[in-house]
């Protein structure tokens, strides 16, 4: 008997260790920098290659990687992404930053033709250049950051679809927005939301300040937009999240902020007033990976958030290619998961409600789009080392308590 219970307890202990190690992570081998993911239909996820300006389609089931958008000529590079409607929107950054053009380009996600090239209005708005960087989208229209300047560029999609033009308006962003210097970044992950009340609108990241801005209220015809800071200081009770990059929101109330200079993921849960759409934010804790080299942007499935390692630390010049990966780690406040591991370091707050939205000067992801098991977000060879290890682990101690029984 007491066999049978140290056989019994080793393998309860070793399973709890397998899992605590690291077993929830998923990862998809690279051949190319990537810096954009966003889901597409089914299990597909796109990830971009930044120097190449192609984009690549991982099926997160199997690990199975095909082309979607071929390499581009002429220097166009890929960075942010969105899906919609069969179309893959690429953010082509800009010159004073890996030295792309600031450009969207938009392409058939079927055969990866592409469809229309469309350029913001201001191109040169604080003479430090433009760098389109990240893409959402809600109802009809894609809204893109830039970087080095307090404008958010707008995108009729439809026309885009129905016609293949351009059809282009612009948003501004608060005065925090706007880069002191050629170092300094501004805008750059963007997310739609939009709440079972009724409340809607886009979340902009500020990575050097570590804000999230909630803008509402966007039109086409120069009315200025509301918008509240969520997150950050000094408007906010909630500490900044430094480095935010890319922004996702999943199971419509749940928003995740990849901060790349941290190596982790913050975790919020939103909430929104019916009557004046202010928002409340409620930090719940931030998912790490010792696989994480400057995450950038990150995208849902299955009950993992995937993240993809832009290496900007480690590799600060856009020009030198470099091995790399998508890592995915267990979304453990969501999705039935309730397993901790340390993929996860909690570090609750009570609710905060924010400021409410003030009048502006002026002016992933795809809110209407969500695969089975994931939500709007805003490759590769896939290795499931960890779960064979696992599964194999677990048929070699099954085997080894049937011959002591």
């Amino acid at each position: 008997m007491w066999r049978t219970t140290l056989v019994a307890s080793s393998f309860f202990w070793l399973s709890l260790v397998l899992l605590v190690s690291g077993e929830p992570m998923t990862e998809f081998k690279l051949e190319a920098r990537p810096e954009g993911i966003t889901s597409g239909p089914g299990s597909t996820l796109y990830v971009s290659q930044i120097l190449s300006g192609s984009v690549l389609a991982i099926d997160a089931d199997t690990g199975e990687q095909t082309t979607a958008v071929p390499p581009q000529p002429d220097g166009r590079q890929a960075w942010g992404l969105a899906y919609h409607d069969d179309m893959i929107l690429v953010a082509g950054g800009g010159p004073n930053f890996g030295g792309g053009i600031p450009e969207v380009y938009v392409y058939d996600a079927t055969t990866g033709d592409p469809i229309v090239t469309c350029e913001p209005i201001s191109l040169n708005e604080t003479d430090h250049g433009a760098f389109l960087n990240d893409i959402a989208v809600l109802g009809d229209v894609a809204y893109i950051t830039d970087s080095f300047a307090n404008t958010i560029m707008a995108l009729n999609l439809t026309l885009v679809k129905q016609q293949g033009n351009c059809t282009v308006w612009e948003l501004y962003l608060p005065d925090p927005f706007i880069p002191q210097n050629p170092s300094d970044w501004g805008a750059n992950g963007i997310v739609a939301y939009e709440f079972d009340n009724g409340v809607s609108g886009l979340l902009v990241a500020h990575e050097i300040l570590g804000s999230v801005y909630s803008v509402q209220r966007i039109e086409d015809d120069g009315t200025p937009p509301h918008y509240q800071e969520i997150i950050g200081e000094p408007s906010s009770d909630i500490p900044p999240a430094l480095g935010a990059d890319g922004l996702l929101m999943v199971d419509g109330t749940l928003l995740y902020v990849t901060q790349n200079t941290e190596n982790q993921i913050g975790v919020y849960n939103l909430s929104a007033q019916a009557t004046d759409g202010v928002l409340s934010t409620t930090p719940l804790g931030v998912l790490t990976s010792p696989l994480f080299d400057t995450p950038a942007v990150s995208a849902a499935y299955d009950g993992y958030i995937f993240s993809t390692n832009s290496r900007f630390v480690a590799l600060p010049e856009i020009s030198e290619e470099a091995d790399d990966n998508v890592v995915g780690v267990k979304n453990l406040y969501c999705c039935g998961n309730t397993a901790v591991d340390e993929t996860i370091t909690d570090a609750p707050a009570p609710a905060a409600t924010t400021e409410a939205p003030n009048d502006g000067g002026g002016g992933g992801t795809d809110a209407t789009a969500a695969p089975s098991g994931a939500d709007t977000t805003s490759g590769a060879i896939g290795s499931m080392q960890q779960l064979q290890v696992m599964s194999l682990l677990g048929s070699f101690f099954g085997l080894l308590l049937a011959l002591l029984f």
